[in-house]
């Protein structure tokens, strides 16, 4: 059945055939929306809930005026819908926190490979200096070993040159 309200008062349609009232339904899908919230916080953190109403105090809701009732039902739709938003965003956050985690992890990897390649180009690195000390110290031996090889040449050429005057 539908009654006008007083002056420009909203329609209110009553549905006796209802097993609850409004109120009744708002309160309890707002209790469920804060319900959800409980459940995502850790056991640490104090949960603020709707109270647990009897029969008598939705039945005495139910009678207020209407205007109270549909502010009523509209502050309970707010609250979960806000639930709602909070329970999305919680789980928002639940998922770019495990992304973030994923991708810590991939850099603690991929730091720790450049940690092994920085070693491993520091041992090839002291084993090339080691090399070129090697390469250094044979072309010095070598340098030296040709500058005597040119002493006994030249003093060959000129001892030949003294044997042929000698010999002629």
């Amino acid at each position: 059945m539908a009654k006008q309200n007083k002056g420009n008062k909203a329609l209110v349609v009553q549905n006796e055939n209802a097993p609850q009232n409004a109120v009744a339904s708002a309160w309890q899908k707002a209790t469920s929306g804060i319900g959800s919230i409980a459940a995502l916080v850790t056991n640490e953190t104090p949960i603020n809930t709707l109270p647990a109403l009897d029969k008598d105090q939705f039945i005495a809701l139910d009678k207020a005026e209407p205007e109270k009732r549909l502010d009523i039902e509209k502050l309970l739709l707010d609250i979960t819908e806000i639930s709602k938003k909070l329970r999305d965003l919680h789980e928002d956050s639940k998922k770019r926190g495990d992304a973030l985690a994923l991708r810590e992890a991939a850099v603690e990897r991929r730091s720790a490979e450049n940690k092994n390649r920085t070693e491993q180009l520091e041992v090839l690195d002291k084993s090339l200096k080691e090399l070129q000390a090697t390469v250094n110290k044979s072309k010095s031996d070598l340098a030296n070993k040709e500058r005597e090889l040119e002493q006994r040449e030249l003093e060959a050429r000129t001892g030949f040159a003294s044997q042929n005057v000698a010999a002629l």
